[in-house]
């Protein structure tokens, strides 16, 4: 969020109030891009970052728990997982794909009951990123890129913007699109 908070060797988790965009992005994990292919120690530190919001933000959080920065979370977590799990052990592993199963659980429930078109479209793009990691589940990513699909043209212009025209928004929702479309090309190649 183009802020520096001096966390005074705490976890960034604890830290009381912060700007809401600031904590969107720290809770949304957008920056494990930056640990990304550098050395193990680095890498070991995102894990542990991972972990500590595992084991302190894991139960319902209202703030840390709405759609739109649980998908974005989801995303992120499934486009690092190599880097998160390379030198983890079996436990820290089950940890995180323990978590991740259960924030996407959150978002099936969720997703469908928001009466945020935003929520709806956020929680649809990382229940069809997730399906697209499965590949052997055909029906299930159908039916994801069905939602996703219908949510896209309730909520994109033919301008290609949000409806909301708000530039926070467009620039949060292109950069999900985008890393959809970088990381499940063949998302594109659907019918």
């Amino acid at each position: 969020a183009s802020k520096l908070v001096d966390t005074r060797g705490v976890s960034p988790f604890v830290i009381e109030g912060v700007a809401p965009h600031w904590r969107h992005e720290l809770h949304g994990f957008s920056w494990l891009r930056h640990f990304c292919g550098t050395d193990e120690t680095i890498e070991k530190f995102a894990r542990t970052l991972v972990l500590d919001w595992i084991g302190r933000d894991m139960p319902f959080d209202r703030g840390n728990w709405v759609p739109t920065i649980v998908a974005t979370r989801v995303l992120n977590w499934m486009r690092h997982m190599p880097m998160l799990v390379r030198g983890a052990s079996p436990k820290e592993i089950r940890q995180i794909k323990r978590s991740l199963g259960i924030q996407l659980q959150s978002l099936k429930l969720r997703g469908r009951l928001t009466s945020n078109p935003l929520d709806a479209l956020y929680s649809a793009m990382a229940l069809l990123g997730a399906s697209l990691c499965e590949q052997h589940q055909a029906k299930t990513t159908q039916k994801w890129f069905l939602t996703f699909q219908e949510l896209v043209k309730t909520q994109i212009d033919a301008d290609g913007l949000h409806h909301t025209r708000n530039g926070q928004v467009q620039s949060s929702v292109l950069a999900a699109l985008l890393l959809l479309r970088q990381y499940w090309p063949q998302l594109y190649d659907a019918p």
